[in-house]
């Protein structure tokens, strides 16, 4: 890939650059929501995601496999750079973003998502992160994906080396990294900090956990 950074970080030329893709995404194939409860999670999810193009909004970019609760204890916005791609891949003017992938030179054999997710950094779509937390687990191409926008935005950037083997020593490991990667965030953005305001989002995230099953089961019992 040919070395390349955002034309301009400015949040707010990068909220009119996403406002434009979404006007002629809103002229595209009409979104059919056939259930109420999909359009209120669409509508949640538009309100978070355009909350990242406010100046003083904490944004981070995370793969997938990380537990946002550290962040969101944190005082942080994610994105999910591996998924951003899948978000807008119903419009079909995502393709004017593989283009922009292609001319520098991302080969088209690798994941969709990658190639969108850089094509969406290169059209200065995005909004510029603070940070950027790649992760070696599921793929080496999310882990590298991660570093490439980490070039291009020249912010704080983390990568954890997730082990394949699940085991005591693979858990301290992991954990001695997150420790490290928490204490540095928080001296740095967030100083008032305390871990029971993470253990407070790990409740909230495990009674979450339980209506989505709960959800799921009555889908069983209903389909």
């Amino acid at each position: 890939m040919t070395e390349t950074k955002s034309i301009d970080t400015k949040r707010k030329t990068q909220l009119d650059n996403m406002a434009n893709f979404f006007q002629a995404y809103a002229n595209d194939d009409k979104i059919n929501f056939q259930l109420k409860t999909s359009k209120k999670r669409a509508l949640l999810q538009s309100l978070v995601f355009t909350s990242c193009y406010r100046k003083n909004t904490r944004v981070a970019y995370i793969g997938d496999e990380f537990p946002v609760e550290i962040l969101h204890a944190l005082k942080f916005s994610t994105i999910n750079y591996q998924t951003i791609a899948g978000v807008f891949s119903k419009g079909k003017n995502l393709r004017s973003f593989f283009a922009k992938a292609d001319s520098h030179y991302i080969s088209k054999d690798i994941c969709s998502n990658i190639r969108g997710a850089i094509g969406l950094a290169l059209g200065n779509c995005i909004p510029t992160p603070n940070i950027i937390i790649g992760n070696s687990s599921p793929c080496v191409g999310s882990s590298k994906l991660s570093h490439i926008l980490y070039k291009m935005y020249n912010c704080d950037y983390f990568r954890i080396d997730t082990p394949i083997v699940y085991d005591d020593i693979s858990v301290d490991y992991l954990a001695d990294q997150f420790r490290e990667m928490t204490e540095y965030i928080a001296e740095k953005y967030d100083p008032s900090f305390n871990e029971n305001l993470l253990k407070e989002r790990i409740v909230y995230s495990n009674e979450a956990k339980q209506l989505y099953n709960k959800v799921a089961d009555l889908c069983k019992e209903h389909q």
